[in-house]
């Protein structure tokens, strides 16, 4: 079997609402599809969100990077291959991550679809058929925040991640609201976005801890260089630290775990170039005996099957996953609605991600370039 078409299409998919963290405002998805074929006419599907600010990728360098200097090492090659074919278009265009993600994606569903068998099965085969789903919330006045999250409960969600990243105890009030509307049933963890000090995080522990909030975790609360500081702050409280932004690659998980400046790690397809690394990077973490967690890039489909598969196929995972697009988006550009029951996540059935992109009503959100970011509302 041989690779014998690449073909890469970008959408920019509309978001329900905007969606404020504290270094940017989301209106909408830049995400770019990579489809793989083969001379016997199998195609695998591969997905990545490109984010500037946070990934340092673009629509255009995503696209340029596989279509131009990816392709000679894909195209023809015998997609069994994986490590062959990633390791030299990963040293093609060093560091583009995204590219390589959706590259490694394209080549897991078609190997799977080829042999008939989903991608789990490729990850060493299931542990569990679903996972606990957490719902992101944007930056917003807490009587929103609270509604909002009634409303997700109604619908089934039991896990919310709300961002912050503003003024600490303004923050901590906001959550004290939220965790007064839903009950002490629901899990609550924040993202900051590397906004803060090391006091400013540590003032608001403590405010949150006096307005009995009930942490789960705090993610990226400094910059993701400062290990230094990640360390103290989990050194002067009882919530869990967990890091995005400071890891990308398992050199990056060597180094947190080294600075003993993580409890968790949130591993996301498109910073560590898809399924290979992310699953070193659980690797790495498990023989550390660091919990680990998958994020959310606000994905289409491909992606947030990715993480299903992957999280079902990870014994060691216990925390519940990011699957913010499914409360962000009103459609998925999916032929059959991605299945959710209970707050759940489920694994989905079928050879490959056992998803189905419905290129009909993705060519109507078709769009060659990403969306430019202000910074605040």
């Amino acid at each position: 079997m041989i690779i014998t078409a690449l073909r890469v299409t970008s959408v920019k998919l509309p978001l329900k609402e905007v969606f404020q963290v504290s270094f940017r405002v989301v209106t909408d998805a830049d995400v770019v599809l990579l489809e793989l074929e083969t001379d016997e006419g199998l195609i695998g599907v591969g997905e990545v969100v490109p984010l500037p600010r946070f990934n340092g990728q673009s629509v255009e360098s995503v696209t340029a990077a596989i279509e131009q200097y990816m392709r000679p090492y894909i195209v023809g090659e015998d997609p069994f291959r994986m490590n062959r074919i990633l390791d030299r278009a990963g040293r093609a265009v060093a560091g583009n991550m995204p590219a390589l993600c959706a590259v490694d994606l394209a080549l897991h569903d078609l190997v799977a679809r080829a042999l008939g068998r989903p991608v789990v099965d490729l990850l060493g085969g299931a542990v569990r058929d679903r996972v606990v789903a957490v719902i992101e919330m944007p930056i917003e006045d807490p009587e929103r925040s609270a509604a909002r999250a009634l409303a997700l409960v109604a619908d089934g969600f039991k896990a919310f991640k709300p961002k912050v990243g503003r003024d600490p105890l303004d923050d901590a009030g906001r959550l004290a609201a939220i965790r007064g509307a839903v009950g002490e049933g629901v899990t609550l963890r924040v993202d900051v976005n590397q906004a803060w000090t090391v006091d400013q995080a540590i003032g608001f522990l403590r405010e949150s801890e006096r307005l009995g909030v009930g942490l789960e975790l705090i993610e990226q609360p400094v910059p993701k260089w400062d290990l230094e500081g990640l360390a103290r702050i989990r050194s002067r409280t009882d919530v869990p630290v967990m890091v995005d932004e400071s890891v990308f690659t398992p050199q990056d998980a060597m180094r947190v775990i080294r600075a003993g400046a993580a409890d968790i790690i949130n591993i996301k397809q498109n910073k560590s170039g898809g399924l290979r690394g992310a699953m070193k990077i659980a690797a790495i973490a498990e023989a550390a005996g660091v919990e680990y967690l998958l994020g959310v890039d606000d994905p289409i489909g491909i992606g947030t099957a990715m993480k299903v598969h992957m999280a079902c196929a990870l014994e060691q995972l216990t925390r519940p996953c990011e699957f913010s697009e499914f409360a962000v988006f009103d459609d998925h550009l999916l032929e059959r609605p991605f299945a959710v029951e209970d707050g759940h996540a489920l694994l989905p059935e079928g050879p490959g991600f056992g998803v189905q992109i419905d290129w009909e009503r993705a060519a109507a959100f078709r769009h060659h370039q990403g969306t430019a970011r202000p910074e605040s509302l």
